[in-house]
């Protein structure tokens, strides 16, 4: 009887396991990013004919979302930046932030973003190591960049960005994005990191 009940407590754990993390990543994305307003219907002249849409803050590689579908949350993806005329993405890495965040003290003791790669099931090593964590982020924009078929570039360099701009002067299909560290923390207090995030093509 006792095995029984063991047997029916460990399946019961392992089917909430795996329900949790199939679809809590997915619930705490869209609840706390929302969209708050609604998208504008019609067409504006003014802003459609503006040649060269920038925005220069982005959290979204903190999140396991698929960056080629369309969704309706979220700060942004690639059939949304086509859609707005938007060219340019920057993408900065959080790659720590504490509990209880405010403006007067924040303890350095506590990782939420230890806990958010966890439960997205992110490799282990980015559970642990700041600096893991952002190049796993990094990674991520450099596969957008690879898997988009030319729609989606990283842009590294003054070069990479006069390129871009000149070719999208030709092609307002193609939008490109550069990475941005958010805070210092995953230099891991040894400044040879810089070249490490440096030779990543990341913007300091």
């Amino acid at each position: 009887m006792k095995r029984k009940i063991s047997y029916g407590f460990l399946t019961v754990l392992i089917l909430s396991a795996i329900v949790f993390f199939t679809f809590g990543p997915g619930y705490f994305d869209k609840s706390m990013n929302k969209v708050t307003s609604s998208p504008h219907v019609g067409s504006f002249p003014d802003y459609d004919s503006l040649p060269f849409v920038a925005d220069l803050h982005c959290d979204m590689l903190l999140w396991n979302r698929d960056f080629f579908d369309q969704h309706d949350y979220g700060h942004v993806d690639l059939p949304r930046m086509q859609s707005a005329n938007m060219a340019f993405q920057a993408f900065t890495i959080v790659s720590k932030t504490p509990r209880g965040i405010n403006i007067e003290s924040n303890s350095a003791e506590t990782d939420q973003i230890g806990l958010l790669s966890f439960v997205q099931l992110r490799p282990p090593s980015s559970w642990f190591s700041i600096k893991a964590r952002a190049l796993h982020q990094i990674g991520q924009l450099h596969d957008f960049a690879f898997k988009s078929d030319g729609q989606f570039r990283v842009v590294k360099s003054k070069s990479d960005l006069e390129k871009f701009v000149a070719d999208r002067k030709t092609n307002s299909r193609i939008t490109a994005g550069m990475i941005g560290l958010e805070g210092a923390h995953c230099l891991e207090n040894d400044l040879n990191n810089l070249d490490v995030f440096y030779e990543q093509g990341t913007v300091h």
